[in-house]
């Protein structure tokens, strides 16, 4: 990952194996320095509600996180998780993905 880059986020998410409509629900992208910090404390963390539409409706989600998220993301190794959270009650929530990020200084700062 890029500081100060769009990150952009492609999921097909499926509950035991059948995709379900995911509009309304919710994806959080989240970078830690340790995997035991406060959410509060994280160097990043990133939320979008998915709309309703034809692509959410069979289980895909894009997520664009702004490059205004990212640009302030000190560079170094990062912890990361990514998680969705249902629209449904009682609530479901689900890790899909989750592991180590670098994130590299960028070049080019201003792009206006």
């Amino acid at each position: 990952m890029i500081r100060g880059d769009t990150l952009p986020i492609h999921l097909t998410l499926s509950v035991d194996g059948s995709p379900v409509d995911v509009g309304g629900d919710t994806i959080y992208f989240t970078l830690k320095s340790l995997q035991t910090d406060a959410d509060g404390v994280a160097a990043l963390q990133y939320s979008y509600t998915l709309p309703s539409n034809a692509s959410t409706a069979v289980g895909i989600a894009d997520v664009l996180v702004p490059e205004s998220e990212t640009a302030t993301v000190t560079p170094g190794t990062y912890f990361f998780d990514i998680q969705w959270k249902r629209a449904v009650s009682p609530v479901e929530v689900y890790t899909v993905a989750l592991g180590k990020i670098v994130v590299r200084y960028d070049i080019t700062i201003t792009t206006s």
